[in-house]
């Protein structure tokens, strides 16, 4: 069955929607997304602009619910050696299969990352907010920050001389074990 993408008009990523019925009708989504529009996220980003283009497939495999495609996103956050904004450049790739509530995991196709729906819909702000926050880096930091004030220490280059081998302390027991 072709794909059929779905008209910006139509979605509304805060909205909650059925996935069955997108996956039976093979349904794309193909959108830009301000990372305004997902609340979760919000405390994370230290300033607007920030975006998300999705492009995302729905569509049945085996009788489950399967999401694939890909994200990509520009994602401003406070540098942890500077705390200044660092611009993140994520991507990844998306295989996922949403689990009914009577569905089991152990059934999941292969490469897939299986996802429990808590009933028959969905918000597409949570499942994609729930692929950010899996993405981040845990210390997001600039490569070299701005004012080259906190870099990293490089690896001493010099010949560091051996030091001379300190005296073992047990050494003056091992002599008492002698004596006796």
């Amino acid at each position: 069955m072709p794909q059929k993408i779905l008209p910006k008009k139509i979605l509304n990523i805060q909205q909650w929607f059925d996935p069955l019925k997108f996956a039976e009708r093979n349904a794309a989504i193909q959108e830009t997304i301000i990372l305004d529009s997902l609340p979760r996220f919000q405390p994370l980003v230290t300033e607007s602009g920030g975006k998300i283009e999705l492009d995302w497939q729905f569509g049945l495999l085996k009788r489950h619910i399967v999401v694939t495609g890909r994200w990509s996103a520009r994602i401003p956050m406070s540098c942890q050696r500077c705390l200044q904004t660092v611009w993140l450049d994520l991507q990844q790739e998306s295989k996922l299969c949403l689990l009914r509530p009577e569905e089991s995991e152990e059934y999941v196709p292969e490469g897939f990352e299986p996802i429990m729906l808590e009933g028959e819909r969905i918000k597409l702000a949570q499942l994609l907010e729930d692929e950010l926050l899996l993405a981040l880096p845990v210390a997001p930091v600039h490569q070299q920050c701005p004012d080259n004030q906190y870099q990293p220490i490089a690896e001493p280059e010099a010949d560091i001389p051996e030091t001379e081998a300190k005296a073992n302390p047990f050494q003056i027991l091992e002599s008492l074990k002698k004596s006796h």
